[in-house]
């Protein structure tokens, strides 16, 4: 069925309120719409990222719940809820909603890093690699990836492998917020590395 207009010109309200950084008017105009046409797909999600955003992630799961029961077979919303069980920290709730939304769509990188990181929460860390490798090869230039995957080498004690990751994350990002650190591992790999007969 083809949404009502009224509905969709909430919607349209809701995105404009988005785009002026008025998200409370946003909420209340995407509440109209699925008040108007409660199958409304794209509302239900759209609502359920805006809360993402604000860190309500109780409203956000029930956004996205509702989302699923009209489309089951969205890639984006199973990986949505995955990211909003993996911020409550509860990764085995995570994990089959990322599995889902990879199966749906392989090409989707942050779904596998989203994926990555409920497999190492519960320390699954092969796996979790293999995750977070495949992001990594899907999209090369997002930086955080390397971190991850230092720091699982630095479990491993293969610090060859954990400076050559974090290296990489400086390379890709050396003005990021997370750079003084990383550039301090370095550091303190380099003097482990030294220090070895």
């Amino acid at each position: 069925m083809l949404v009502p207009e009224n509905a969709q010109r909430e919607f349209a309200k809701g995105e404009e309120a988005i785009k002026s950084n008025s998200p409370e008017e946003a909420v209340a105009h995407f509440q109209k719409a699925i008040k108007i046409y409660p199958q409304y797909f794209l509302a239900h999600h759209t609502l359920g990222t805006l809360y993402m955003d604000q860190h309500k992630w109780g409203e956000a799961e029930k956004a996205l719940k509702r989302c699923l029961e009209i489309d089951d077979k969205s890639a984006p919303t199973y990986a949505a809820l995955g990211t909003v069980y993996n911020r409550q920290g509860k990764p085995a709730e995570a994990q089959p909603l990322l599995e889902r939304s990879v199966e749906l769509a392989p090409k989707a990188w942050s779904a596998h890093f989203e994926l990555g990181q409920a497999l190492a929460a519960q320390n699954k860390l092969a796996a979790a690699e293999g995750e977070y490798r495949q992001a990594h090869e899907l999209e090369p230039n997002f930086p955080l990836v390397h971190i991850l995957l230092g720091n699982l080498a630095l479990q491993r004690r293969d610090l060859p492998a954990a400076r050559a990751e974090f290296q990489h994350f400086l390379d890709l990002a050396p003005d990021h917020p997370l750079a003084p650190p990383v550039r301090q591992k370095v550091a303190d790999i380099d003097r482990a590395l030294q220090a070895q007969p």
